[in-house]
């Protein structure tokens, strides 16, 4: 980079070198044949080696933003992979978290439900045995009356 600016600049140089060399030697001319001097090709070439440099700047100009810039791009890119990763895995998170609480639920559901059917099973059997109860002692009084 550093040599193609100064193979660059030595180019131009030489460029400005011929120009000037160019005008001189057609004052020179103008001034020995005694006619004004015209604008000269050399002083076109003049403008348009102006207009080449500064289109040269330019380009450099980019280029140098360009190789600012690129750093940054990358660094830019880099952290949006790492929130990617980031938010990826605080989701596997939040379902594992959401599994957990439902099995958990499914646990003390099941609990609850057994410990229900225990409960009905316990009433039921109370008054099965007052309703076997009963009957026995209407059975006892049945038998009482016919002794």
């Amino acid at each position: 980079e550093h040599l193609r600016a100064q193979r660059e600049q030595e180019r131009q140089r030489a460029l400005e070198a011929e120009v000037k060399k160019a005008e001189l030697e057609q004052r020179i001319s103008a001034e020995e044949s005694g006619m004004p001097p015209t604008p000269t090709k050399g002083a076109q070439w003049k403008a348009a080696l102006q207009a080449e440099n500064q289109v040269a700047a330019e380009m450099r100009k980019r280029r140098q933003q360009e190789d600012q810039l690129r750093p940054l791009k990358e660094r830019a890119q880099l952290a949006l992979k790492e929130a990617s990763k980031t938010r990826d895995e605080a989701e596997a998170e939040a379902i594992s978290v959401k599994v957990q609480h439902l099995a958990h639920s499914q646990v003390e559901a099941r609990f609850f439900a057994e410990a229900f059917a225990q409960e009905e099973a316990v009433k039921v059997k109370a008054e099965l045995e007052e309703y076997t109860q009963c009957r026995m002692d209407e059975l006892a009084k049945v038998e009482a009356e016919q002794k």
